[in-house]
């Protein structure tokens, strides 16, 4: 069953793609409000997407920013 849920997507940069992979499917699964109080607990460099009425909330953790090219 598909999650209901407004986050959208979860990205984390990590050393290997298992690992990102493993804990962006974690922070997905806490939600909107424990993912990225998790993630920043843990430093995870992390994008969180929540759906909202106009569009997309972007929420990052650690450095992710640094890393995103606008």
């Amino acid at each position: 069953m598909p999650a209901d849920s407004r986050l959208a997507s979860v990205s984390v940069l990590a050393g290997s793609a298992m690992e990102a992979d493993a804990m962006a499917t974690g922070l997905f699964a806490l939600g909107t409000e424990a993912g990225p109080d998790c993630a920043e607990a843990l430093k995870l460099h992390a994008l969180f997407l929540v759906r909202e009425r106009s569009g997309f909330r972007e929420i990052m953790t650690g450095n992710f920013a640094a890393f995103v090219l606008r």
